[in-house]
């Protein structure tokens, strides 16, 4: 599973979008995505509630709620249980335990295949 962390240290940055946008390229070459949410403010969610009423949401692509480090862990390991080609991760704005763990941590984020 290919890891790709979306980031910045302000909000209203394009990070959302940004990600959806590879989402929907990678979707539309039949990989299967995890979408790993860390902002508490779920706009991942919300962009897939606003998709699932106009019938665009990819079945491809899967949200796991990772705005807690043990969050973080678990959906790592289920995610790459499950096979997903690539995992998205979105973090929040700012500097946190969470955001020091996705960009430092790469004993979390083994790469064997």
């Amino acid at each position: 599973m290919q890891l790709v962390t979306c980031c910045s240290f302000k909000g209203g940055a394009g990070k959302t979008t940004a990600l959806m946008g590879l989402c929907s390229a990678l979707a539309a070459d039949g990989k299967t995505i995890a979408l790993f949410e860390a902002d508490e403010n779920r706009p991942l969610s919300k962009w897939k509630e606003n998709a699932t009423r106009r019938n665009a949401w990819d079945p491809l692509c899967e949200i796991f709620i990772t705005d807690e480090v043990p969050l973080l862990e678990v959906a790592y390991e289920e995610a790459a249980g499950r096979g997903f080609d690539y995992c998205l991760v979105e973090t929040h704005h700012g500097s946190s335990e969470l955001n020091n763990t996705v960009f430092g941590d790469v004993t979390l984020f083994d790469q064997r295949p």
